[in-house]
């Protein structure tokens, strides 16, 4: 491959990364139990979307 048909396939690799990165989004999940009874237990878990 020549030189210049790298460094774009590089470019559009990190354009990626980056456009995947910027819609990872945390939030904290409640329990089972917190879910079924709709009150809040204070046990939560963190997740990514």
């Amino acid at each position: 491959m020549e030189k210049n048909s790298l460094v774009t396939i590089r470019r559009l690799q990190q354009r990626t990364y980056r456009d995947a990165i910027d819609k990872v989004q945390v939030y904290d999940k409640q329990s089972d139990q917190a879910q079924l009874t709709g009150f809040e237990d204070g046990n939560t878990e963190k997740r990514l979307t």
